[in-house]
């Protein structure tokens, strides 16, 4: 637990490389949901 605390920090005094790493697993979370629904899914709900 302690190594997360370091990787990814607590609160809101974070350095440039911990927000980094937070962007990062962002990143990737949000591609594999993505990847998971399909593209199908996003093109249903655009405005027309």
């Amino acid at each position: 637990m302690e190594i997360l605390l370091k990787i990814f920090g607590e609160g809101k005094d974070l350095s440039a490389l911990q927000m980094s790493c937070r962007g990062i697993v962002v990143f990737i979370i949000a591609l594999a949901l993505i990847r998971l629904s399909g593209r199908r899914s996003f093109g249903i709900r655009t405005p027309g």
